[in-house]
């Protein structure tokens, strides 16, 4: 599959030449010492002797060689100001206990079960919830399988496949080609985004978590995903090999189910068997009055008719400054079922974005969002702040990629899906933002995290809205023919 399918971002010259004159104003070098090829060693005194006549250099390496990096350039100004978890907006409801997803990549499921608990909670009277994030893990797992075995094994099945053109453009590359091989390199993961989410709920549904509890493998998921990778770039080989052979769709077919059959019987020892999505069951709970409640339902209908949650009524809203905005976008091959829907990402301006989350949390809507979480935090005190390190200090240095640039060169990208219930505005501005989080208890205020507004601009990719919470004209765009990014494209990562 040729890269030239796909659109280019825009203006990717721009920035780079910015950094170039930037970087341009600080030299100052003589002609012996420019660096043609090779590093010439003796240059190496020079150097030396200029950064030792610095007393602050001095300083910072008594101290930096000697502790942690981050702990020495922390800012503990800056922490204080950021530790007090007051808002002038915050939905009233949010959402209880704090969850935790342990050992694994689930964030994405425990955000969205997290923003559809709030309502749910309401409507049964609810002082605590948690609906399971281990069955929609099972199912997803099974799915993704079934999924992945369409685009790695590239093979044409007319009449099956009917929706990703990709796989009959690609059915004899080479397996060394870049789409193959960004394929194998990780054929399965526990991460996912919204819409991923979408699918299984209209599949599966949802159960409480006490129906299907989380399995050992589910907190700890590194062994179990190490399997099942093992077996799927197995299951490509066999696949491939079979579309060489020119075998029937009759055999191919059966060879797949076989396939499925294995990566279902490894999930079920692994995390046990779930409920199917019309299997009965019976959820007992006691709401705030101390009335105890029984009620009979499937895992669908428990979706459909409790939760009154319309996930196809959502779109992911991303902030891309690669890319155009007003335009919609999507990912190659970037999804979890078979016949399910892709991923949608609606590119608008970071002023735009905030603009919505702001009155979702004004019409006590709480916001799925998608960040890159590694960035300037403070996990144990629960704080997303740009001011937290102060790299300058210590290294006259400071990191100087945009937004853009980070997405460019792979110095960023989504790692992590939480939830804001809460923003603080002053002179009309946002300031900072209550973050929910899925690290459990022990971090944070109580599990709790602010982020700064200047955080939230930097490292903030997505959050997930009502069409009705858009513009007229950002509806507009909704049902526009997307613009396909290549698999590898940072917004394909998983949160």
């Amino acid at each position: 599959m040729a890269v030239e399918k796909y659109d280019t971002p825009t203006n990717p010259q721009e920035s780079s030449d910015e950094l170039c004159k930037k970087f341009e104003r600080t030299l100052n070098l003589k002609a012996e010492q420019l660096i043609k090829s090779a590093i010439q060693t003796n240059i190496f005194a020079e150097w030396e002797e200029k950064f030792l006549s610095c007393p602050k250099n001095k300083l910072a390496l008594s101290a930096v060689s000697n502790g942690d990096l981050s702990s020495i350039i922390y800012q503990r100004n800056a922490a204080i100001f950021d530790n007090n978890h007051v808002y002038s907006d915050k939905i009233d409801l949010e959402g209880s206990p704090v969850t935790y997803q342990r050992k694994s990549g689930r964030c994405w499921l425990f955000a969205v079960t997290n923003v559809i608990r709030v309502e749910f909670m309401k409507k049964f009277n609810l002082s605590e919830f948690e609906f399971s994030q281990g069955y929609l893990f099972f199912y997803d797992k099974l799915e993704k399988a079934n999924c992945k075995s369409e685009y790695i094994s590239l093979f044409r099945l007319i009449g099956i496949i009917d929706f990703l053109e990709n796989i009959l453009k690609t059915s004899e590359e080479p397996l060394d080609s870049r789409v193959v091989s960004f394929l194998l390199s990780e054929p399965i993961n526990d991460g996912g985004q919204y819409d991923m989410v979408v699918n299984l709920l209209n599949k599966y549904g949802l159960v409480p978590k006490h129906v299907y509890p989380d399995a050992y493998n589910a907190k700890d998921s590194a062994s179990l995903n190490r399997l099942i990778k093992t077996k799927l770039r197995e299951y490509a080989l066999i696949l491939r090999s079979l579309v060489a052979k020119s075998a029937t769709t009759t055999t191919i077919s059966s060879f797949r189910a076989k396939m499925m059959e294995e990566i279902y019987v490894i999930l079920a020892i692994s995390l046990g068997i779930p409920p199917k999505p019309d299997d009965e069951f019976t959820w007992l709970y006691v709401d705030k009055d101390n009335k105890v409640h029984s009620c009979k339902t499937t895992p669908l209908l428990f979706y459909k008719e409790s939760s009154q949650f319309k996930g196809d009524e959502y779109i992911s809203l991303i902030n891309d400054p690669r890319n155009e905005y007003g335009r919609l976008y999507t990912v190659d091959m970037l999804s979890n079922m078979a016949g399910g829907i892709g991923v949608r990402y609606l590119n608008t301006k970071m002023e735009t974005l905030k603009e919505v989350a702001i009155k979702m949390i004004k019409k006590q809507q709480p916001i799925f969002f998608g960040a890159d979480s590694g960035k300037y935090i403070d996990r144990q005190s629960g704080i997303f702040d740009t001011a937290l390190f102060d790299y300058e200090l210590a290294f006259n240095v400071k990191p100087n990629l945009t937004k853009g640039d980070r997405l460019r060169v792979g110095e960023s990208l989504m790692t992590h899906a939480m939830v804001i219930t809460a923003v603080h505005i002053e002179d009309g501005k946002p300031v900072k933002w209550r973050v929910q989080n899925s690290w459990g208890e022990d971090v944070g205020q109580k599990g709790w995290f602010m982020m700064t507004d200047e955080w939230m601009t930097e490292f903030v990719y997505q959050i997930v809205c009502h069409y009705s919470d858009l513009s007229e004209e950002l509806q507009s765009v909704i049902n526009q023919v997307p613009i396909v990014l290549p698999p590898w494209d940072p917004m394909g990562s998983l949160a």
